[in-house]
């Protein structure tokens, strides 16, 4: 019965902090302006198995500055390689704050990994200890 309720709790706890990720995301998607970029580079974040790779973009924003900034989200094997075109998105009040568009690339597919682990677990509880009670 401890081990369900330890199962109910962790997927409580991975739905909310997923959920309240993603929902972040999606409204970074939602609000932020579109460009197209360059990849100009790739920013390595770790070493060895915890390396995040981010790639580096160069746009220009509405008002016609040039901005260089790296992604937030980074993947763990280099996706973009420098000189290819990417759709990006960026905070128009910082420039620097830059998501690549995409489900995936942006964050989003993976907090909505989370969350679905997030269920299963809470579901695996719940029925469990409905079960023992």
């Amino acid at each position: 019965m401890l081990v369900c309720g330890v199962f109910a709790l962790l997927g409580l706890a991975l739905t909310g902090w997923g959920g309240r990720e993603l929902r972040a995301v999606v409204r970074d998607l939602r609000t932020f302006v579109p460009a197209v970029a360059e990849v100009v580079g790739v920013r390595q974040d770790g070493v060895g198995e915890d390396a995040s790779y981010h790639p580096v973009v160069r746009f220009q924003d509405a008002s016609g500055h040039r901005i260089e900034a790296a992604a937030r989200y980074g993947d763990r094997a280099p996706s973009a390689r420098e000189g290819t075109t990417v759709e990006v998105r960026y905070d128009p009040a910082n420039p620097s704050d830059v998501i690549v568009a995409g489900w995936w690339r942006s964050g989003a597919g993976t907090w909505t990994l989370c969350v679905a682990a997030g269920l299963v677990f809470l579901v695996v509880g719940v029925l469990g200890l409905t079960y023992a009670l």
